[in-house]
């Protein structure tokens, strides 16, 4: 939901417009409306209760994140015991083993608990099954430091090469192409189909 209001233009009216903002108010007051408008339909049915009272989008938003954003304790260790618990072999792919990872790691973040990327780079390798000890061995006596971003690069390559995919990457736009034909070939062989 963030994301989509960022999208629209309309986070400002949950974080607040900047001291050097000239946007008049009739403008802003749309644009709250519009907000909470989009907030009210994007939530389920259950959730109405937690907004009937709100005004404003950052009413909605605050009301939403008390009722269900849990940042206590109990929840730091439930993400870190889930984040170490984490095995490439509960996943059909090694995306899907890399971005539940790293989601788990944002919501640490979002926290304002980030985990140390040294860390983060560990947690890859130790949820790695026995097939990837070379690598793992390797980068371990190398003198590269361990990151997320090295660890990722890593698995993904070796997965693309030992599947003789060809990826097309444009750093400019973020993009990264991959055929249809080639993904399902990854994801057969992943399932031991082909």
């Amino acid at each position: 939901m963030k994301n989509y209001l960022r999208h629209k233009n309309l986070w400002c009216t949950v974080i607040g417009y900047s001291d050097d903002d000239t946007t008049n108010a009739d403008v802003k007051a749309r644009k709250d409306e519009k907000a909470l408008s989009k907030i009210n339909l994007m939530v389920e049915e259950c959730c109405f209760s937690y907004l009937m009272t709100c005004d404003t989008a950052k009413d909605a938003w605050e009301a939403l994140e008390k009722a269900f954003e849990d940042k206590g304790f109990n929840r730091r260790l439930e993400l870190l015991s889930n984040l170490c618990s984490v095995r490439l072999e509960n996943f059909p792919i090694m995306e899907a083993y890399v971005s539940e990872v790293m989601s788990i790691s944002e919501k640490l973040r979002a926290m304002d608990k980030p985990v140390d990327d040294e860390f983060l780079g560990a947690v890859m390798l130790q949820g790695l099954t026995d097939e990837y000890q070379p690598m793992c061995m390797a980068l371990e006596h190398s003198a590269t430091v361990i990151t997320s971003d090295l660890v990722k690069t890593k698995l993904l390559r070796q997965i693309n090469h030992a599947l003789g995919m060809k990826i097309e990457r444009n750093k400019e736009k973020g993009e990264i192409k991959i055929s249809q034909k080639q993904y399902l070939i990854s994801v057969l062989t992943k399932f031991g189909m082909l």
